[in-house]
């Protein structure tokens, strides 16, 4: 019997720990900033007229009763049978969405044009919509402008995409098709080192012109073909013979590409920071120093 009262006495502890745990685990927003209010609902339906009924303004301090008055006016209106609250911080503040169900979801995705030279799971990694995400334009366009922003870095930077949502009211989805025109891939153009003096920056540029830059894939050579892997191979090269010359601490980076329509060729800006030269001389030992440029 007594052992019955103490195991009765541990699950009601038990039982008391993981509410008040979960009670410290829930997030308070309450007094912080609202950037943006956002209403989601089946893009037939128009969502300014909802406006007036949301008591939870842009630029005013979060409340959390004024999030619950304004769910309680949505639903009044009769035409949703759900609201949903997803609450998110940004750099700036909060970013409030109110869906109301029934909405459409994304569904599925397609990229004809772009799926022979690039894997469906990296595009889906690029328009980066998240499963169990509302339908919204403004998602469609970014997803769109993300796309397109890939293909330039990948060096085609007259590609053109054209999203294309096709709405599924009887199964609630909203698939997507982006119509993607690639065109032709970019020539490497002329090539500028910064940051070296005059010798490292001539030497840089020969190294990336050599024999072994080719073997490896990493020549620079004008109308050689834009690519990221040439790119980082080449600037891969340039650390390699920076490091040669004792330069054990130095960046380089890709600073800027200058696309020229008229020939379809990228000028690229390359950025160096050679690092202190660092020498190892072997005298009743190994000494270690290091040295201005």
């Amino acid at each position: 019997m007594r052992c019955w009262i103490i195991s009765i006495l541990l699950v009601l502890m038990g039982s008391s720990y993981i509410h008040s745990q979960q009670a410290s685990d829930k997030v308070s927003y309450e007094g912080q900033t609202v950037t943006v209010v956002d209403l989601v609902a089946n893009p037939r339906i128009s969502v300014d007229s909802l406006r007036p009924v949301i008591e939870q303004r842009t630029g005013e301090a979060y409340s959390g009763s004024k999030v619950e008055s304004t769910i309680a006016a949505l639903r009044a209106t009769g035409r949703f049978t759900a609201v949903k609250v997803d609450v998110k911080t940004d750099s700036g503040g909060l970013h409030i969405t109110f869906t109301l169900e029934p909405a459409l979801y994304f569904g599925v995705f397609d990229f004809p044009g772009a799926s022979k030279g690039f894997s469906y799971t990296r595009l889906l990694q690029v328009i980066d919509i998240p499963t169990q995400t509302p339908y919204k334009q403004d998602v469609v366009a970014k997803a769109g402008d993300n796309l397109r922003n890939f293909f330039v870095s990948a060096g085609y930077f007259q590609a053109q995409v054209q999203p294309e949502p096709q709405l599924d009211e009887i199964h609630m989805l909203a698939s997507v098709v982006f119509h993607i025109n690639l065109g032709k891939r970019a020539k490497v153009g002329n090539v500028e080192v910064k940051g070296a003096n005059p010798a490292e920056t001539n030497r840089l540029l020969h190294a990336t012109r050599s024999l072994r830059a080719t073997a490896k894939g990493a020549s620079l050579k004008p109308g050689k073909t834009y690519t990221p892997k040439r790119i980082e191979s080449a600037i891969a090269l340039m650390k390699q013979d920076l490091a040669k010359h004792q330069h054990l601490a130095s960046k380089v980076h890709l600073d800027q590409s200058i696309y020229h329509h008229d020939t379809n060729h990228a000028d690229l800006v390359i950025g160096t920071r050679p690092g202190p030269i660092v020498k190892v001389q072997n005298s009743h030992g190994f000494h270690f120093f290091a040295g201005s440029r």
